[in-house]
């Protein structure tokens, strides 16, 4: 990769949306240059989709909770294909140490939060946190960009 590749990611992890015209303006090269090198970044799995992000308290899920779980080889095997079926789970982890996996979950009220830890409690020992805002939202990749080029 190099720095024209490094602001094209740049350009579209600001703007996913943005026209093939404006990303080639940015980086000073044709239009066909440009859709050749992000359908490369594409084709080479750095690029892996694109999608709309939706505010969750619009669509009236109000809390966003992350659950930790504690639990046995077989417990988290079995939470990992839990946690698929249920649509209030928005991430989930795997993880080492203590607390050996987590999911992010969004719903609409505490009732719920209760009702969903209830179905996913079998799979070992929880500790629920709910959380209060985000300071930095995940999904970008600026300080690594950043880390390789310099900021802009």
């Amino acid at each position: 990769m190099d720095a024209i590749d490094w602001a094209l990611l740049r350009a579209l992890q600001r703007n996913a949306r943005a026209s093939y015209s404006s990303l080639a303006h940015e980086v000073k090269l044709s239009v066909p240059s440009v859709i050749e090198r992000i359908r490369k970044l594409e084709d080479a799995g750095v690029i892996t989709g694109y999608q709309a992000q939706v505010n969750a308290e619009a669509l009236g899920t109000w809390i966003k909770a992350l659950v930790r779980f504690e639990g046995t080889g077989q417990q988290m095997f079995e939470i990992t294909e839990a946690v698929k079926r249920h649509p209030e789970v928005i991430e989930a982890y795997r993880m080492t140490g203590d607390t050996c996996f987590a999911a992010v979950v969004q719903v609409e009220s505490t009732k719920h939060l209760e009702q969903l830890l209830d179905q996913l409690g079998r799979y070992g020992r929880s500790h629920t946190s709910i959380i209060v805002s985000e300071p930095v939202r995940g999904g970008q990749l600026e300080a690594v960009i950043d880390r390789r080029t310099g900021p802009e």
